[in-house]
């Protein structure tokens, strides 16, 4: 209704019936709309975007969009979207046309309509205009039309598949790359530095124990300075107390003189808020009432003065109908008698001249009613007329007769004397048929002699070609039978698909070794640079640490029981055994075995140390360690598939040779000739070339022996026609023809004495013919001549018999009789004219006569009334007129004023009610302050706003303490009870030196804490570790988010592919069908349908000619390939919609570029898609109508003009 430059547009599209499909051809020159439409399609179904660029008439709040929508079950959907934020959405009523904004709908109830597809999608799936087609045909010349491709493209909508693929490719190419010496993609580069980094790093990094060492003074001094700073935070969280106490005193002080003077206040009543503002405003309407009634009382009594100053008059306001009927037509009476009088004083003028012409032609003078008597019969006149015409036609006709005769009588004599003077020819009945025959002669002898010559050069060229086939016999060459093409090439893909695989895991066998190469000689470099502890390790040294303890604990408890003086003391972490005065402790055994427990514990203390201090490193050398191992096992496992890809070419192989030697068989003698023999030779793609070159060889040989057969056709045709030229001379009684002597000379003998012949009989027949037509004509002519005599005769007759009753003489000449007519015509004039006059003078009569009865009927009944007594018919109804007039303006001022007293009374009443009310709300207020009378009201409201002030500053005062203190005021009177200014001066004083002091000793702290720390990063490796550390981190940060983006694009390419494969798995068979229909419908049966031909690149779609010819989609022209993509769209198009249910098709200006013929059958192809689902083919191309009312379409589709 709202929307571009339409406003209350609105556009039918009546769905599919049983006559017309659901194709509707909307037609519009520019600008008038096609774009604004298609885009409020889309607006409709998926929503306004944030600015619409159609709001240039109408505002953007006011866009809106109204459509009834049929399901694909016949129901109707009455739908407005308008735009805005929120719901845009709503019910429309279908009989008006408006929204209902009360009935706002869910999106889901259109996205169950567009099968939830959004508006992208849509455009993709079921738009289609002139440049999608055009990316779409580009689309298939880059990608040679392989087929899962071109099925997939066509069917999402898209183009440049091929170009996404290649992007992708590039992208993953240009931050990775899988050489090992690649350093220029980002990836690798990431790479690179970041093991640059760890080898510095490495390098760099300290000791244990001094690590450790610093890292104990660092915390120290850390845990210091937190101290310092703790005290100082709690120093100032009372110092903070003590400041907020002494700030609320002020707001205490004046809470307590708030409540002192509401004490001091005497008691009031508690009137409502607005008790004020109603006083007041009831005491104003009272006195604007009662100002007002006084007003309209003087208003009624006006009223009532005017009502008796106005005359009435009744029967002129009852009458004043028909008295201004007479009025009206008072000017008519007045032209009708002045019409009368012209009237009479124009039949007196006739009338005279009636007199002078009865006197001219010598007729009595009567009543002009009955000259008309003394008139001829018209008949008489019209008979004397023609009568008058017929003696010159006569003459010239008899005249004209008589010289025609002298004159052919005259030929025929001239004729006979030339028949007799022709030569005679030797006649020869076939030699006309026979030169008809031989008109062609010389061009069958140059056809037939150029046959001979391309019949020789063709075998000579066969020749030649199965020479180069290594073959002499040019039959058994051509009878030679091959295996089908689809094996050979099944061959060739299984022998290439096995060696990629096999140079692929040669690559990964090369790649595999030399990292395997390179992780052997990075843990040697790790192991030559010191001593590398792993967790491993470490287990081991705790186990036998462990082991040693357990071994003099068992020897200790296995010894007799200690003497009182003895002692031993246990450890959990090191078992030790001491004991005074033991005869065991000191053996040989027991020294030897805590020895060993001694270095135990020293050789795991050091290693747990060590591991600690070199994490990295022992990190490292382990991944580096599980790395190799993963690298060995992969070595392993691509030797096995080397092993299971040799035993499958070892098949394929005893297949292929199996395939040669049946093929060997089949050949006889060296028919072969340079078919390949050898075992490089005799691949599949060898052989394949031989079999295409062995096919060129086939068609050259069919070829042939067509030219062959044309050329003893055509010297069959020559014999026969020499022959015919032989017999045609000796008919004609000519000379033979010499053997020397060129056909065309012969021929031209012959041509000669046929156009001799045929000119003497051509002027013999002639002259039989001239002489036979003059006997004719005589013959003809003397009747005519005796015929006309006679006519001349009768005709004088007629004459004197036709101008008798007019008064003239038989004698009497046509031309004389002419002036006597012109009188009688001149009588008839003037009678006609009199009766017309006549006529119009009783209408001028009746019209005065009924005006005038008219007036006299009204007279008897205006005139008791005191209507005006003059006698002049004219001059009464004027007088009537007038004092209607004024009758009818007092009748409606009676009326006025009527109303007017009424509205005066109803005010009266109102103003009346309003001093009713404010009298009541008075009373209600006085009531409610407890007073008798209204004006002790202002000082009773005075007193209780004065309490209803205090009570406010006090509760601003409460809110104010307990935003300042964050405490309630309870709290806040607590904490100040036992304060007083002067104390809390005191103590501010104290805390604020305790704070300089606290805060002097959390600086020093700080300052040995960043001394410390200092320390400890100067002995963990300066500046440079930390900075090697961070870079080594953002390196591996860039290799993370670089693997992750290399990762994604290679899963995007895969997932294309994968994808594009299973569509066409799914959806070839079917699609390749419909598209092969409507592809030969389209292109006007110049192709008959596709078909898919095997290439290098795998399959591809080719054209197929009406004779088998396949064409491939780069020889196809720009218009044939933008029809293939067409038809592969609508195949895809169709599959959609059967199989999740109609959508609408919107086709802008998709013929424009299509021919005459074509353009017909795109519409065709469309109406078979409207029996399935609605079709709009937007065009500004008026020739596209009147080719689908020349094929009578328009009977079939919807046409609407924008």
């Amino acid at each position: 209704s709202a929307y571009g430059c339409f406003a209350g547009r609105s556009i039918e599209l009546p769905g599919c019936t049983t006559e017309q499909a659901d194709l509707h051809l909307l037609f519009g020159p520019n600008e008038a709309g096609k774009s604004t439409l298609l885009a409020a399609l889309q607006d409709l179904l998926f929503g306004f975007p944030h600015q619409s660029r159609y709001a240039f008439v109408h505002e953007q709040s006011r866009l809106r969009i109204g459509a009834s929508l049929a399901s694909p079950e016949g129901d109707l959907l009455h739908v407005v979207r308008r735009k805005g934020r929120g719901h845009t959405l709503f019910a429309r009523d279908p009989a008006t046309g408006q929204e209902d904004s009360s009935q706002p709908l869910e999106e889901s109830v259109l996205a169950a309509l567009t099968g939830g597809l959004d508006r992208e999608a849509h455009g993709l799936l079921f738009g289609l205009d002139l440049e999608g087609l055009n990316r779409g045909g580009e689309a298939l010349l880059e990608g040679r039309g392989e087929v899962g491709q071109s099925l997939f493209q066509a069917a999402a909508g898209v183009a440049g598949l091929k170009q996404l693929r290649a992007r992708l490719e590039a992208r993953a190419e240009a931050l990775f790359s899988p050489r090992m010496n690649a350093s220029k993609p980002a990836l690798n580069a990431a790479l690179a530095a970041w093991r640059q980094t760890g080898v510095a790093l490495r390098e760099v990094t300290v000791k244990a124990s001094d690590w450790a060492a610093a890292e104990r003074l660092a915390l120290a001094a850390a845990a210091t300075h937190k101290s310092a700073r703790e005290r100082r935070s709690a120093l100032l969280e009372s110092r903070l107390h003590r400041e907020r106490i002494r700030s609320s005193l002020p707001l205490l002080a004046k809470r307590r003189s708030l409540h002192e003077a509401l004490a001091e206040l005497p008691p009031s009543p508690v009137l409502a808020a607005n008790a004020s503002q109603e006083r007041i405003e009831a005491e104003r309407s009272l006195r604007e009432a009662r100002a007002r009634v006084e007003q309209l009382q003087l208003e009624l009594e006006r009223i009532a003065a005017t009502r008796q100053t106005l005359a009435e008059r009744p029967a002129f306001v009852a009458l004043s109908a028909e008295i201004g009927r007479l009025h009206q037509q008072l000017a008519a009476y007045r032209a009708a008698r002045q019409k009368t009088h012209e009237t009479n004083v124009l039949l007196g003028e006739l009338r005279l001249r009636l007199e002078q012409q009865t006197a001219r032609l010598g007729l009595p003078f009567t009543a002009a009613e009955q000259l008309r008597d003394l008139l001829p019969d018209p008949r008489q006149i019209a008979r004397v007329q023609a009568l008058a015409r017929a003696p010159q036609e006569l003459l010239g006709r008899l005249d004209a007769i008589r010289e025609a005769l002298s004159s052919h009588e005259a030929r025929l004599s001239r004729v006979r004397g030339t028949l007799t003077e022709l030569p005679r020819v030797q006649a020869a009945p076939g030699r006309a048929q026979a030169l008809q025959r031989l008109a062609s002669l010389p061009q069958q002898a140059a056809r037939a002699a150029a046959l001979r010559r391309r019949t020789t050069a063709a075998e000579a060229a066969l020749r030649q070609h199965a020479q180069r086939l290594g073959c002499d016999d040019v039959q058994r060459l051509a009878d030679l039978a091959f295996p089908e093409r689809s094996t050979l090439l099944e061959f060739r893909s299984t022998i290439e698909q096995q060696e990629r695989r096999a140079l692929a895991l040669a690559e990964d066998e090369r790649a595999l070794a030399e990292q395997q190469d390179r992780l052997a000689q990075a843990l040697a470099e790790a192991v030559a640079d010191g001593e590398i502890i792993t967790e491993a390790m470490l287990h081991a040294a705790r186990h036998d640490r462990d082991h040693g303890f357990q071994a003099i604990r068992q020897a200790w408890l296995s010894k007799p029981l200690l003497q009182e003086n003895q002692t031993v003391f246990l450890d959990d972490g090191r078992a030790a055994a001491r004991a005074e005065a033991s005869h065991w402790a000191g053996s040989p055994e027991a020294s030897v075995q805590a020895e060993r427990l001694a270095a135990a514990i020293s050789r795991s203390d050091h290693m747990a140390d060590a591991l600690r201090a070199d994490a990295t490193r022992a990190a490292r050398h382990a991944e580096s360690s599980q790395r190799l191992a993963e690298v060995v096992q992969q070595r392993s496992e691509r030797v096995q598939s080397l092993d299971a890809l040799a035993r499958e070419r070892a098949v394929t192989e005893t297949a292929w040779a199996q395939l040669l030697a049946g093929l060997a068989s089949a050949t006889v003698g060296s028919t072969m000739g340079n078919m390949p023999r050898t075992t490089g030779e005799r691949r599949p793609a060898a052989l394949l070339e031989w079999r295409e070159e062995h096919l060129r060889f086939l068609d050259a040989y069919r070829q042939a022996m067509e030219i062959r057969g044309e050329g003893e056709l055509a010297d069959a045709e020559l014999s026969t026609a020499l022959g015919l030229l032989d017999h045609a001379l000796a008919e004609s009684g000519l000379a033979a023809r010499p053997a020397d002597e060129p056909l065309e000379a012969a021929l031209a003998r012959l041509e000669a004495l046929e156009v001799q012949a045929r000119a003497l009989q051509t002027e013999r027949s002639a002259l039989v013919s001239g002489s036979a037509e003059c006997e004719q004509e005589i013959a003809r002519l003397r009747p005519r001549q005796q015929a006309a005599e006679a006519a001349l005769a009768e005709w004088r007759a007629a004459w004197a018999e036709a101008i008798t009753p007019l008064g003239l003489t038989p004698e009497c000449l046509p031309a004389e009789a002419d002036p006597r007519l012109e009188a009688f015509a001149n009588l008839e004039r003037v009678l006609a004219e009199y009766s017309v006059h006549a006529a119009a003078l009783q209408v001028h009569q009746a019209t005065t006569e009924e005006f005038q009865s008219a007036v006299r009927h009204l007279a008897v009944l205006l005139d008791a009334a005191g209507g005006p007594a003059e006698a002049d018919p004219e001059a009464r109804v004027e007088g009537w007129h007038e004092l209607a007039v004024e009758a009818r303006n007092a009748s409606h001022r009676h009326r006025d004023l009527d109303t007017e007293d009424r509205q005066r009374r109803a005010e009266l009443w109102a103003a009346e009610t309003v001093i009713a009310a404010s009298s009541a709300t008075l009373a209600r207020l006085c009531a409610a302050a407890g007073c008798d009378d209204a004006a002790a009201l202002p000082a009773i409201e005075a007193r209780h706003e004065a309490r209803v002030g205090l009570e406010r500053q006090l509760e601003e005062t409460n809110a104010l303490l307990v935003q300042q203190s964050a405490r309630t005021v309870a709290e806040v009177e607590a904490e100040a009870a036992e304060q007083t200014a002067e104390s809390i001066a005191v103590a501010l004083t104290t805390l604020s030196s305790e704070l300089d002091e606290a805060e002097a000793a959390e600086t020093h702290a700080h300052a040995a804490a960043l001394q410390a720390h200092a320390a400890f990063r100067s002995i963990d490796g300066g500046e440079k570790a930390a900075e090697l550390q961070q870079a080594r981190e953002g390196h591996a940060a860039q290799v993370a988010t670089h693997a992750r983006e290399w990762s994604r694009l290679r899963l995007a390419d895969t997932l294309l592919e994968r994808v594009i494969g299973e569509w066409r798995e799914r959806h070839q068979g079917p699609l390749l069908k419909r598209a092969c229909e409507v592809f030969r419908l389209v292109t006007c049966g110049h192709f008959e349908g596709l078909d898919t031909e095997d290439a290098r690149n795998g399959q591809v779609l080719v054209g197929l000619r009406p004779g088998g010819t396949m064409v491939p989609v780069e020889g196809m022209s720009q218009g044939t390939r933008d029809q293939l993509f067409l038809a592969l769209r609508l195949a895809a198009i169709e599959a959609h919609v059967t199989a999740r249910g109609p959508c609408p098709v919107i086709a802008d200006d998709l013929l424009v570029q299509f021919d005459d013929d074509r353009a017909l059958a795109g519409l065709r192809v469309l109406l078979e898609l409207a029996r399935h689902t609605q079709v709009l083919v937007l065009t500004h191309h008026r020739h596209l109508l009147a080719l689908a009312e020349q094929a009578g379409l328009t009977g079939k589709l919807h046409v609407q003009t924008l």
